[in-house]
């Protein structure tokens, strides 16, 4: 089997419109890979968290099936991490 990626999903929608809100959230709630949503009214956008192989997919059947009450999708690039700091204690002791 393939490795299941996490991937932030950022859906913009025309919340303040009852029938889109309700198509959306509808929508979404089919999706089992779906996990986390939170929406957001005065920015009229949805966040999710997809937890599936090929996230892409999802993408695809939610841009599908919600028809033109989702206006566009975004792939949230995961954060980098930090490269940690060496301690400069040790640095000084070994010159």
């Amino acid at each position: 089997m393939g490795e299941k990626k996490v991937v932030i999903m950022v859906l913009k929608v025309g919340l303040q419109c009852k029938k889109c809100y309700k198509k959306a959230k509808k929508v979404l709630c089919k999706f089992p890979q779906i996990q986390d949503q939170v929406y957001d009214v005065k920015q009229n956008t949805v966040m999710i968290k997809v937890v599936a192989c090929s996230p892409e997919k999802i993408e695809q059947k939610i841009c599908c099936k919600g028809g033109e009450s989702i206006k566009s999708i975004e792939i949230v690039p995961p954060p980098k991490p930090k490269e940690p700091e060496k301690p400069k204690e040790l640095e000084n002791q070994k010159g």
